[in-house]
């Protein structure tokens, strides 16, 4: 992905996981070279980031989430997005512990930035800890949002 190494957190025959370097955004072209063979497909290196409203809440106490993805310029199918509260027993989405988005092309900002503004609330009390998965990312191993440059 242009010229950049990845990382190699794990491999097995037919799979390998790695750790794209974090200033990596958009699309690009995923390449892997090993023993002489190399293997090659599309990528999409996205920033995700949550901000609550609130860090914490109390039970029955609402505030907003902002979702702000960048990164899909470019996209050219809807993707499904997922994103999970971690502890609904403390704090939940409004729509339920998990909540399907379906990002279209059309709904992009300028530059293939995505935002999304939700509410939360207090089930319990206690911290916010809301985790976002794609479609192509396992739900018990969500992406972890990291703050997006300039931000």
């Amino acid at each position: 992905f242009g010229h950049r190494s990845a990382d190699v957190l794990a491999e097995s025959p037919r799979r390998v996981l790695v750790e794209i370097p974090s200033e990596t955004v958009g699309a690009g072209l995923l390449e892997l070279r090993e023993r002489g063979r190399s293997l090659s497909g599309p990528f999409r290196g996205l920033h995700v980031a949550l901000q609550p409203g609130k860090p914490a809440l109390h039970q029955g106490e609402r505030t907003t989430l902002t979702l702000r993805i960048l990164g899909l310029e470019d996209l050219e199918a809807e993707m499904p997005l997922q994103l999970v509260s971690r502890d609904p027993g403390r704090v939940i989405l409004e729509a339920g512990a998990v909540q399907t988005l379906h990002i279209h092309p059309s709904e992009l900002q300028a530059g293939g930035v995505y935002q999304w503004i939700g509410t939360l609330q207090g089930s319990g009390g206690g911290p916010v800890d809301v985790a976002v998965s794609t479609h192509h990312s396992r739900p018990e191993q969500p992406l972890i949002p990291r703050p997006a440059p300039g931000s």
